[in-house]
């Protein structure tokens, strides 16, 4: 007898996979403030608390590189980063735009 609905072909579709794998579910007891804690940091993350706390837990080797671990990552971005930490407020350069910022760069590059 073939299924009354698009339900029940997708019930019996459901239904007639082999289970691939086991869930577990993990509980731990944690305060209120360190719960709060982890929620923000997830949130501003992202992430939901699950996400946030598993790619903590286990990060994938796939991952991207942390931004300041791609900065530091050549002696020439960490020795960059230092000078423009270390310099004086009065030699670093505003710009209103990325337009006028590219033409500072282009103007340098050319000098």
């Amino acid at each position: 007898m073939p299924p009354l609905s698009i339900f029940d072909d997708a019930t019996a579709l459901y239904n007639s996979k082999p289970a691939t794998f086991e869930m577990r579910r993990l509980s731990i007891e944690i305060d209120a403030e360190q719960h709060r804690q982890i929620k923000a940091l997830a949130t501003f993350s992202g992430l939901t608390i699950k996400d946030y706390v598993l790619k903590r837990i286990l990060p994938s080797k796939s991952d991207k590189q942390d931004t300041t671990e791609y900065l530091l990552s050549t002696p020439a971005n960490a020795q960059r980063l230092l000078d423009a930490i270390n310099a004086p407020l009065s030699e670093c350069l505003v710009f209103d735009t990325l337009e006028d910022a590219e033409k500072a760069a282009r103007k340098a590059a050319q000098s």
